[in-house]
């Protein structure tokens, strides 16, 4: 209480951390320097030194991610968007959406950018239900995906001698004849024409 709740509960902060807290930097350092500590000064200062210049080092390195949001908050929101498939949408108002089929009912206010489940409102990155309730056409495409014209595999014709017919016993015959009876045309389950099999097929697989 002397450090003030406002430093380290999330709901009496008055700004918005994006899910970014360090509760207790100081034993984050007592655990990374739990062997160096033990050296004398000169020593401990030189790891300290080394240790900084490795995290430095690498936040360098991930600065220069170019998207809109971190790496961090990308992934979270994939998980997100998988986590949300499932949910049923029963929309209340053009902005006010109710979702069912989570541990919960919730309730989302994109205009106020809020959700019953409260993550979107102290987190201020969208939660699942969230996610779940900005259209399809509402999302930034880049202009590269909407330009690129997806084509099917290039497929050749399998290797290897057209297989032959099977010479037919009177009971394949009948059995034929029975089957020719019912209106039903054999079809192949690789092209879908009639009159031969998959395994007979001259198109490119």
């Amino acid at each position: 209480m002397e450090a003030d709740v406002k430093k380290w509960a999330r709901c009496q902060f008055h700004g918005y951390m994006y899910d970014i807290r360090t509760n207790n930097p100081a034993e984050s350092i007592n655990s990374v320097l739990r062997s160096p500590r033990e050296f004398p000064v000169i020593p401990l200062l030189d790891s300290i030194r080394e240790m900084l210049t490795r995290w430095f080092f690498k936040r360098k390195k991930l600065i220069k991610h170019t998207h809109r949001l971190t790496i961090d908050v990308e992934e979270k929101i994939d998980r997100r968007i998988e986590k949300g498939k499932t949910f049923g949408v029963y929309p209340v108002t053009d902005s006010q959406l109710l979702f069912k089929g989570d541990t919960i009912d919730c309730f989302v206010d994109l205009e106020k950018q809020t959700c019953s489940c409260g993550k979107y409102d102290l987190l201020k990155i969208p939660c699942r239900h969230a996610i779940k309730a900005v259209p399809e056409d509402g999302w930034s495409v880049p202009q590269v995906v909407e330009n690129s014209e997806v084509l099917p595999p290039e497929t050749r014709r399998s290797l290897g001698r057209n297989r032959k017919h099977i010479y037919e016993t009177v009971e394949d015959k009948i059995r034929s004849s029975q089957g020719s009876q019912g209106g039903q045309l054999r079809k192949c389950s690789t092209c879908g024409l009639g009159g031969h099999s998959r395994a007979t097929c001259k198109m490119p697989i």
